[in-house]
């Protein structure tokens, strides 16, 4: 099976970004760094608190400005997380009464 290190997506409001994945989800806020490639361009990651391979996702803030964005054969719309059978109901629970 393949583990990969890490999923980069875009997000346009940090403020949000920061607060689902990190009170909504329960990640960790791991760093605020910037692009290796693109310096002038914040990086931010989120992962477990155990440093579990696979579990660390990261952003780049962008301004999409109500546009659109798709990146041909690079584009995808979603990212999922794995939970145990046993834990579905707390994170039903969770999920609904944050919305």
């Amino acid at each position: 099976m393949y583990q990969h290190h890490h999923i980069s997506l875009l997000t346009e409001n940090v403020t949000a970004n920061k607060h689902f994945y990190t009170n909504v989800l329960g990640l960790r806020f791991i760093k605020n760094s910037v692009n290796q490639n693109n310096p002038h361009r914040r990086h931010i990651y989120y992962g477990d608190y155990v440093g579990t391979p696979g579990s660390v996702v990261t952003f780049f803030p962008v301004n999409f400005h109500s546009r659109q964005r798709v990146d041909g054969p690079s584009y995808f719309d979603g990212l999922a997380f794995n939970v145990s059978l046993e834990s579905l109901g707390f994170w039903q629970h969770r999920l609904v009464n944050q919305f």
